[in-house]
């Protein structure tokens, strides 16, 4: 059975073309169309119910009778535009070119009518622009049970204001967000925390004239840009052990590869935040 319930209907056009005035697709306006689409800037789709039906499980096809009414959507023309370029027996659009926030759109219409070939496309674009925007992948993937995409998405969020969160979202993944983020937060903590010498130097002191600068330049790094350093703290403490010279103090080194170490088995228990669950 077709599910209907994202459609809406409007009176219908009068004559072949539609009213004097009315705005309709050029690429969409077939004169054999026996179903007629309009967006919610006001341009009119004419399109085949068959081809609808054969990409989509929402669109009504042959067996739906739509009593020559126009079908009311609530996406822009520009977004059907490029969603029913999917219905057709023709190349697929390349997307490469389009930008982010026009693939969002689509993506989010491709999955709300359920057209699996733009769904597919999107969800490689999507996925593919998780570093430049990581809240928009991270919406899209969890609203839709993209589970390895969120997870992919989630660390690179860490650092959003929670209103900002709240209000993109709403509670429901807001609350899994914050269970997730108090995670990483915990780590960010445990970097500000000196580490155990566990070999002390000439005379019983824990520090040398070289841990000091190293140390305070560790947790500088790790607390820039939101959750990037914590994701490759290893690096971040490598480099650094390089550049400070502890590597030549026995006793510094063997301290900051375990510290390194201590961090890196903190960071791998995170959860994924596809398994956080709220509790009952």
């Amino acid at each position: 059975m077709i599910d209907a319930s994202h459609l809406e209907t409007l009176p219908p056009l009068t004559g072949g073309d539609g009213e004097p005035g009315e705005r309709i697709s050029a690429r969409f306006s077939s004169a054999n169309s026996d179903v007629m689409i309009r967006s919610s800037d006001d341009v009119v789709f004419k399109l085949i119910r068959r081809d609808l039906a054969a990409y989509s499980e929402i669109f009504p096809g042959e067996d739906v009778d739509t009593h020559n009414e126009v079908v009311l959507l609530t996406e822009d023309a520009e977004t059907l535009e490029l969603l029913f370029q999917y219905t057709c027996r023709q190349p697929l659009p390349i997307l490469d070119d389009v930008p982010f926030e026009k693939v969002a759109k689509l993506a989010e219409a491709a999955e709300k009518y359920r057209v699996f070939s733009a769904m597919a496309i999107c969800q490689i674009r999507m996925k593919a622009a998780v570093q430049q925007h990581p809240l928009a992948v991270l919406g899209y993937a969890a609203r839709h049970g993209y589970a390895s995409m969120c997870d992919e998405a989630a660390p690179l969020t860490i650092d959003t204001p929670s209103g900002t969160f709240l209000q993109a979202f709403g509670p429901a993944i807001f609350m899994k967000w914050v269970l997730y983020r108090d995670e990483w937060i915990r780590l960010h903590h445990m970097t500000l925390k000196k580490p155990r010498a566990y070999q002390l130097h000439k005379g019983g002191a824990e520090d040398c004239e070289l841990w000091a600068p190293f140390f305070q330049e560790v947790t500088v790094a790790l607390s820039d840009e939101g959750s990037l350093p914590l994701l490759g703290l290893d690096k971040v403490i490598e480099s650094l052990m390089a550049s400070k010279s502890v590597s030549s103090c026995t006793q510094c080194h063997s301290r900051a590869t375990n510290w390194r170490r201590t961090l890196e088995t903190a960071r791998g228990r995170i959860p994924l935040f596809s398994t956080i669950r709220l509790p009952e």
